[in-house]
This record gives C-alpha cells, structure tokens and sequence, in this order.
C-alpha cells in the first residue's frame, strides 16, 4: 500500500530527526569518553572484558566474586561509570530502534518512482539524507571508539544495567565486535532493503535533472560512498556500475569528507573490493593526481583575493573567487597528507592561504549581510543614486548638438520614470532592471564618439545598475546557499593539529581566530539542513559547544604565555620588607634596571592577556562566550598543573625536609607574581589562588592516604613531598609501635627511650602550606575514619549471634571461638580508628594555634550557617537542595569537616552493639595492652580513643558513661596498660555492667 506525500513526508522527517539526533549523541558520547575505560594502562583493565564474556557469563563472574581485589575494582567500576555506560547503553539501544524501523519501512516502500515529479523531490531528499546519517553514525562509532573501547562499555552495560532484548543484543553484537575485514561491511546485516539502496543512488545519480539543492549536491559525494556499502557485491563485482560512479562523483577526490571530524580514504576502504579499486585506479593515475595537485596550487595562486572597499557590482565576481578558492583548499587540505601527494615534496603554505580566504570569506559575508538586513534602504539609496546619474545625463543631452538628443532624452525620461516606480519587494524588479540595462546599452550604442562624458556616465549607470542588481537578489536563502557551497566541515579535523598555529595566530592578529570559528560555524546549519526547528536547535547548540571547546584549547595559549613570562617574572619583584637606606645608596638600591625590565614584563602580560578580548567573539551561534571567564579559567588551569608539577615532584626521602623548605620558598614567590599579575589584569588572583591549593591540598592528601593508609607502611627512596609527609605521620604515630602522651602531644616508641613524632610537624605543615594543609588534612583523616567506623558496624551487625540473651559474662563471651575471630577483624580497625582520631584532636589544637583568627572566625560562621539552614529544612521551610549546594562549597572550600558521615546503626541492635564494644574494649585491655611481644602491642591510649568515637559514632553514650572512666581512668594513658599488669587483672568487668543490661 503506497503512503500519500504528506504521510511520506511526515514519516521521514521524524526519521530523519531521530537519525540527526543519533549521530550527534554518538558525537556527545565520545567527547565525554572517561580516559579511564579509552586508556590501555587503566588501573580497571583487569575488569574489562569483550564479547568472550558472552560465551559462559557465570563463569567470569564467578571469577571476579571469588577475588576480592577483583570484585572491589568492579563494584568502584561501575559506581564510578555508571551514568556513562547507562548514556551508552541508551544511545546503542536508540540506535538499533532507529536501524529496525527504517529498515521495515525501506523493505515495504523500497522504490519510489516519481523521479522527474518536483513535488516528490523532497521526500527523495528526505530517503537518501536518513540513509546517509546511520551511515555516518556507524562510521563515526567505528572510527572515534576503539573497539575494545565499545566491547567493553556494550558488556559493562549488560552486567550493570538492563538487557537488551534478543534482536537488539544480535544486532550490537555485529555492529560492535571486531572486524579482520574494513568495518562497513556490516551495513549489509543492518536489514536495509537493496531496492531501496539502488533507488537513492539512482535518485542521486539524476537528481540535477529534476531540482538543483545545493544542500544535497555538497553530500552527494559521501552520500554514495555510504551507500556503496549497503551493496557490497557492486563494490566487489559491479565494474560497469562502478566506472559510471567514479568518473561521476570521484573522478578527482579519493578522499571524502563525510561529516565533522570524519573523512574516508578511498584507496585504503576500497583496496579489497575489486571492480572499486579498479574503476578508481582508471581515473586516479599518479599523472592525474599531480595534474590535480598542480590545478589546485596555480587555482589558489592565480586568484588574487580583492582587498579594500568591497564594489557592490563586483559581489558576483566575489563569489566566483571564494567558491573555487574554496574548492582548491578543501581538495589540497583533504588530499596533502596522503602518500600519494606527499611523494611530490610540495612546499605550499595551505594554512596561510587558508587563512587569507577566511578573512576575505569573512568581509564579503558581513557585508553581505549587512545589505541583506538593510536592503530597502540599500536599494532605495542605490535607485535614487542611478536616478541621478541619469539626471545628469538628460542635463548633458540637452545641451549637446546631437540631432537624436530628443530621442535619448525621452528615452532616459523613460528609464528614469520606471526606475522611480521601482520597489524592492517586486517580484518582476529584476526582469525591469534587465530591460533597463539592455535600454541603456542601446542608447550607449548610438552615442557618438564626440559624446564620450555621455558615454562614461552610461557605463556608471550600467555598474549601477549591476549594484542594484546585487542589493536585489541578496537575501538570506543566497548566503546559506553559498555557505552550502563553502560547506568547511573537513575544518572540524584540523583543529586539533593546527592547535600550535592557531595559538601563534591568536597572539599575533587575534580577530583572524575569530574569522576562522565562523567559517566553522557556517558548516553546522548546511548539515543540519531539513531538520525541524526545534530540534534543530538543540542539536546545533551542541555542535556549537564542540567548537566552544576547540576555541578554548586555542584560548588556553595566552594563559600559558603569562605562566611562561610570570616564571622569569618572580625574579623581577623586589622584597616587601621594610630597611633602612643611606642617602648615598638610594640609586644603588632603586634598582632601575630591573624596574625597567619588570615594567617590559609587565606590559607584555597585559598585552597577552587582551589577546582573548581582542578576538572580538562573543557568541558561537546560540552559545555565549565571556572572554573574561575563557581567561580566568585559562589563568586557573594554568596556575593548577604549575603547582601539581611542584608539589608532586619525586624527591630523595633523605632530603624530605629540605625539600619542604625549598618548596615553601618557590611556592611563596609563585603566590606573589601571581597575585602581582592578576591585579595588573582585572582577575581576582588571591580566590584563585585559594581554590586551587586548597583542592590540590585536599586531592593530593586524598590520594597518599588512599595508597598509604595501610598497616604496613614503608618510606620508598624517591616519593613525593605529599607520599613521604603522609607516611611519616602515619607510620610514626602507628599505635602497634608507638605511645602517644597526652602531656607532651607526642609519640614515643614502646620502650619510651625514644621520639619518634611529635606535632611540630604540624608547624612544619602549616608553614609549607599555610591554612590549607592542615585543614585538608584533618577533613581527610576524618574521611578516612567514618569509612572504618561503617566498617567496624557493618562488622558489629553481622556478628550480632555473639551475644545471647541470657548470658551476660565478659569472660564467657571473649573466650568463645566466634568472638576471637570477631576480635581479630575489629582489632585493626579499633585501632586504625584511634590512631586517626588522635592525629585529629592533635591536628585541631594545631589548627587554632597556627591560623589566623579570620580562618577560624570563618570556619565557625560556615558550620553555623550550615546547622542554620539544616535547622529551616528540617522544619520544611527550605529547599534540600539549597542544603546539598552549600554543604558541597563549603567542603570545596575547605570549611566542613567530615563528621556526619557515619551511617546509624539501628535502634534495636544497640544492646548486643554495647555489649560487643565492650568485650571488644575489656578484651584489648587485657590482652594487647599490656602484652610483651612486640607484635601484638596496642597503645592503649589509642584504642580506647578509637572505641569512644566509635560509641559516640552509634549513639551509646548512655552505656559507656561510667564504664569508661571506670576502666581506663580520666588519661587514658600507658599507665592504664601498666597498672592493669601491676594488678593482674585479666578482665576489669567479670560481667557485663549494669548500664548495658536491658
């Protein structure tokens, strides 16, 4: 049953939306690919797997289940991507809706024969554009996704998400694998019918004949070498067809722009298709390929780009310029990095060229557009500027000798009278001003030569009348269609290596940066050419983000040409410090040579940084851009890498406090040429400054805690500042070594003969890195202890049997086998946990002694701001996500403490928790405490510090409130070890107390 036009229309607009939508997702999609799943030494490859996982899926995760370490890294796998393989786990799915849908509908309409109909010209356009983009969608998935990268991410979101259905899984499975032969040969499994294909290619073949949409005529080329591929024996067999082909669409390119950042090199994706490579190796000799290559160079050379004022009668001629300018520097772009061009050792500077026709390109659009948006006061202006003319002429002809001055007298009174009567918006304006033309042609013709002023001012009129012509005939439909015909899509794969070019580019003449950005721009509205507004759009919003990110890796050059000018700066900058001068030393100490070379400095950093503002770009179509924020997140990437390469450079463990030292020194001088610079430019330096150590601070310490924070702690040779400060700290304050006095705030080893650390270390901290080091510091010990207490309670809950109902002896539970193995999994988390709430108590007592009364006073104004808001919400006046926000800048910030992060355990299990703490406490006191082999010591000041945070951590105050001073004493100490072995005490409590009983 044949579908009516409209109903064909309708249906392929929404595929055709569908298709766009696609395509630009799997663009999305690799733009925000994790390095971590794309990069081959990922610390998950060992996750990883391909379609072999398909073959017997229990037995691989069987595997993963029995190793912990695997598991782990499976489980942070999937957390951390979860999203990512859930967008690719969407888009795929998309992917095969749109493939089986279209595929249905080309399988019952698969022929429409109204070749030569106009009115079904666009749903031939409509057929072939739908085509084209899963196509290109394919190719794109092909060639930007590696294909472990797409096996991995397809099984990923089989394991961690929702199944596909049979028929989808077969068709992922296909499009996704790996292939020996070229990737396009799995169009063919896709379900497109072949009448279907065969009809598009015999529409493109013909379709000049029937209308002339440049739009489709830019796509032709890519639009059958796509659809070659749905036939793969005509590639193979087909020689007749595939001649006819070449010598119509490839008879001079061999390689094809297919869309942003995509091309496809015939000769290499043809080499094993025979009547191919055969049909493109009769037209495409080595002697015709520098023919070509020789055409394009004299073509670019020969055609000089006109400069100075633009002539409204030469705009024709301009076009004519810029298309096959145009033509020459595609072809030379897309075809001089392949061998077979390279072979010739042309010397041709194609980007300089290229960048003489983005500035012409540029001048003629604007003006252009220009006349375009002022165009009835263009064509009046230009009407009544020939009226004039002609004028003058009626004045000369007068007064001339000539015997036929009446007649060309009426006959310019003639001209003149239908040029006054002459409007912009009249459909037959350009046939009268022909006939104009022709008129005055005649008249011109009958002139004399003794009349040669008459003659000129009629040439005037004539390139007037051309004027006229132009202002008349431009409108937005002509400039899209010579954008369409400039289409600069093969640009898009430039950009990145021309990024050094670029950069000199934008530090030398930065408005020409801005020139190139809209030739790109231009290409975003030909390939979205048919698609509904809306979605339009959206999708062009995205594209136009893409670019926003190429102009910013651009952009980023001037940032670093200020670090690299700041480095030789902090040399310049005298000290602050206030001395007394003699008078006859002023001139000595003034300095003038380096004040005049910190002046050269100063205004080549401020000349850098105009250099984004001076681009004059403010909006990417529909996306906005603030040259002040390019340059002050350029500034803050810039400033960030400069202090991660100081502060993550691999230094001798010997010289850690030299080093320390020497660092505080560099960082001290970058801080003042930072803040010395930023002021020069308008830039907040100390907020940026203060953002970007503190999150290094936090991150740096993050990551030596996450690899260090272990039982067994040992200092390497060469480690980082921040590795080698973390293992000091914690190996010398490890409880299972050492005794920590509560007077003093240090820690002795167990014999008590020797320091081994003591909170002048902390100083030392604070002085490397004022106000955040410390701060950080202790928000991640306090991290790091919320995550064992969760662990110690999840431990509590699982072994909840332990304790029974009717028997309350501390004896009979702690020497029972289930609580020896309970004991001998808390232990170290006990431990670990008091270890760090030491070093916290230690480290706030350090923190209010070391920093600024202003870093307190705003420490305590957050915290209250917080329990303010908390306290609105919990009364439901207040949005929760307000909460969250604030919670989150002011841990950015370096102004809350993890100390809620421990999850409750519940209400009903707190009896047999109480009772298990304490058996875990007795039991440490009698044993570890006071043990004499080395292996087994605890400090006994740190486990009970680690079991009060963990009973004030699961609310079991009530229980332990006389209990504890009872058994430890109010110090805590190592004299409590040592008196409970004086005393020969095996257990404090023989059962259990009072305030623990229900």
């Amino acid at each position: 049953m044949a579908l009516s036009l409209e109903h064909q229309t309708a249906v392929l607009e929404s595929f055709l939306e569908e298709a766009v939508s696609v395509l630009a997702e799997v663009f999305r999609l690799k733009s925000i690919l994790p390095s971590d799943i794309e990069d081959e030494s990922s610390n998950y490859r060992s996750v990883f797997m391909d379609f072999s996982y398909f073959a017997n899926p229990a037995e691989f995760d069987q595997k993963i289940e029995d190793n912990s370490t695997l598991k782990a890294l499976d489980e942070e796998f999937g957390e951390q991507f979860k999203d990512y393989i859930n967008h690719f786990s969407q888009f795929m799915s998309r992917l095969c809706s749109l493939i089986f849908e279209f595929s249905e509908y080309t399988q019952k309409y698969s022929v429409v024969e109204n070749f030569f109909d106009l009115t079904w010209g666009n749903v031939h356009t409509l057929r072939s554009e739908i085509l084209y983009h899963i196509g290109v969608t394919l190719v794109f998935l092909d060639q930007k996704f590696s294909h472990s990268t797409r096996e991995t991410l397809f099984v990923a979101s089989q394991r961690f998400g929702e199944k596909f259905t049979s028929i989808y899984f077969d068709t992922s499975i296909s499009l996704l694998r790996e292939r020996k032969d070229s990737f396009e040969h799995c169009f063919v499994y896709i379900g497109i019918d072949k009448k279907f294909v065969d009809n598009v290619i015999h529409y493109t073949r013909t379709y000049n004949l029937v209308q002339s949409d440049p739009t489709f005529a830019v796509k032709k080329n890519a639009l059958i070498y796509i659809c070659l591929w749905f036939l793969p024996n005509a590639l193979r067999e087909d020689l007749p067809l595939m001649r006819q082909l070449v010598d119509y669409f490839f008879s001079e390119e061999w390689i094809v722009s297919l869309h942003f950042e995509l091309t496809a090199n015939l000769f290499e994706k043809w080499k094993n298709c025979k009547a191919a490579i055969t049909a493109l190796n009769g037209v495409l000799t080595n002697d015709d390929i520098t023919v070509n290559l020789q055409k394009k160079m004299e073509m670019i050379k020969s055609n000089k780009l006109p400069s100075g004022l633009l002539q409204l009668n030469e705009f024709d001629s301009y076009k004519k310029v810029i298309l096959s300018y145009n033509h020459a520097i595609k072809w030379i772009i897309l075809h001089s990095k392949d061998e077979r061009c390279k072979k010739h050792n042309v010397t041709f500077d194609v980007f300089n060229h290229l960048m003489k026709l983005v500035r012409f390109e540029y001048k003629f659009k604007t003006s252009a557009s220009y006349i375009v948006k002022n165009k009835k006061q263009q064509f009046e202006s230009n009407r009544n500027r020939i009226l004039a003319t002609l004028e003058q002429i009626v004045m000369i002809v007068e007064s001339a000798r000539d015997h036929q001055k009446h007649k060309i007298k009426s006959w310019l009174q003639k001209i003149q009278s239908k040029l006054s009567d002459l409007e912009v918006d009249s459909k037959k304006a350009l046939n009268v001003i022909e006939m104009l033309r022709l008129k005055i042609e005649e008249i011109s013709e009958m002139t004399s030569e003794n009349q040669k002023v008459i003659g000129q001012y009629l040439t005037t009129v004539l390139g007037q009348l051309d004027s006229l012509t132009t202002v008349y005939q431009l409108d937005n439909s002509s400039l899209g269609h010579l954008d369409t015909l400039c289409n600069s899509d093969y640009l898009w794969k430039c950009m990145r290596m021309w990024t050094e070019k670029l950069e000199d580019l934008l530090r030398a003449d930065p408005v020409m940066v801005k020139y190139l950005f809209f030739k790109l721009m231009s290409s975003i509205n030909v390939r979205l050419h048919g698609v509904k507004d809306e979605k339009k759009e959206m999708v062009s919003t995205f594209y136009h983000k893409i670019l926003e990110s190429y102009l910013k890796v651009v952009v980023q050059a001037i940032p670093r040409s200020v670090f690299i000018e700041l480095d030789e700066l902090q040399a310049l900058l005298s000290d602050d410090e206030a001395c007394f001068i003699e008078k006859a030393n002023i001139k000595a100490v003034f300095q003038t040579e380096q004040r005049r070379k910190l002046a050269e400095k100063t205004c080549k950093i401020s000349k850098l940084s105009l250099g984004i503002s001076n681009m004059c770009l403010n909006k990417l179509g529909p996306v906005k851009i603030k040259p002040e924020d390019m340059l002050y997140d350029g500034l803050r990437k810039e400033l960030r890498q400069k202090l991660q390469s100081m502060m993550k450079a691999v230094v001798p463990s010997s010289s850690f406090f030299t080093v320390i030292k020497q660092q505080r020194e560099e960082i001290s001088k970058l801080r003042k040429a930072f803040l010395f610079v930023c002021q020069q430019i308008g830039i907040n330096g100390v907020q940026v400054w203060q953002t970007e150590i503190a999150q290094i601070t936090v991150e740096s310490l993050n990551s030596a805690f996450a690899k260090l924070g272990s039982e067994k702690l040992s200092m390497p040779l060469k480690t980082t500042t921040f590795d080698a400060f973390v293992i000091k700290m914690l190996q010398s304050t490890n409880p299972r070594a050492t005794v920590f006095s509560m007077k003093s705030t240090e820690w002795w080893n167990q014999a008590k003969n020797k320091l081994e650390y003591t909170t002048v270390m902390f100083l030392i901290a604070h002085k490397w890195i004022p106000s955040f080091l410390l701060v950080g510091l202790r928000r991640i010990i306090q991290n790091f202890m919320s995550i064992h207490i969760n662990e110690l309670g999840a431990l509590l809950m699982k072994n909840q049997n332990i304790v029974s109902t009717d028997n309350n002896s501390v004896d009979v539970i702690t020497k029972s086998q289930e609580f020896v193995q309970f004991y001998n999994q808390c232990l170290p988390i006990i431990v670990k946990i008091g270890q760090y709430e030491v070093l916290n108590e230690a480290l706030e007592v350090s923190i209010n002694e070391h920093s600024t009364s202003e870093v307190n006073l705003l420490r305590a104004t957050a915290k209250t701001a917080l329990n303010y808001i908390q306290l609105i919400e919990s009364k439901g006046n207040a949005d929760s996500n307000v909460n969250d926000k604030f919670e989150k800048t002011l841990e950015k910030a370096g102004l809350l403490d993890y100390s809620n992060l421990v999850t409750p355990l519940p209400p009903y299990s707190k009896h047999s928790n109480a009772i298990l703490v304490f058996c875990l406490l007795s039991h440490c006191l009698s044993t570890n405490v006071i043990t004499s082999k080395k292996s087994e010591f605890v400090d006994s000041h740190a486990s009970v510090k680690g079991i009060e945070k963990v009973v004030l951590a699961f609310e079991l105050n009530h229980q332990f409130s006389s209990v504890l001073p009872a058994m430890c004493g109010e110090s805590a100490g190592f004299m409590v070890a040592k008196k409970l072995c004086l005393d020969n005490i095996i257990y404090p409590y023989k059962n259990t107390p009072e305030p623990f009983l229900r």
